[in-house]
């Protein structure tokens, strides 16, 4: 009797993560078509698609497309124990770092100038982090988004 209660919770927990995955496959398959679609209107003028890209590929815009969710971070109880001295936009890149970004992807995610401002802003988080923390960080699959 509870063996089958189990059993179909499981079940329910499989069908909603699986209905979840699709959804954010569908919004990832969208902003691809919508890069494509830049990539022949602007075809002839690389600097104005690079600007659009920009504007479809940042932090505000990949989150408002659920593609990202920072606050998923910052809802955890993990937050509130390990994580309070965060910001949001901390909590921005522990989100884009969990979900494997390299720190060239987050130059342009994050919209800067140069690869060193990555590091740096990398650093920063990290040294507001415990050492356990830190530690959860560089293995990264502790980290759910």
């Amino acid at each position: 009797m509870i063996f089958s209660f189990f059993l179909r919770r499981l079940r329910a927990w499989r069908q909603k993560r699986q209905a979840i995955y699709a959804a954010h496959c569908l919004r990832l398959e969208g902003l691809l078509h919508e890069i494509i679609d830049l990539a022949f209107v602007y075809e002839e003028n690389h600097t104005l698609f690079f600007r659009k890209f920009t504007e479809l590929v940042n932090v505000k815009s990949l989150t408002k497309r659920g593609l990202i969710d920072p606050d998923a971070l910052l809802r955890t109880p993990r937050y509130n124990r390990d994580f309070n001295s965060l910001k949001r936009c901390d909590a921005e890149l522990l989100a884009l770092l969990a979900a494997g970004f390299s720190n060239r992807e987050l130059k342009v995610i994050f919209g800067l100038k140069n690869l060193n401002s990555v590091y740096i802003k990398n650093h920063r988080v990290r040294s507001r982090l415990s050492a356990k923390m830190r530690q959860l960080l560089d293995d990264r699959s502790h980290i759910r988004v």
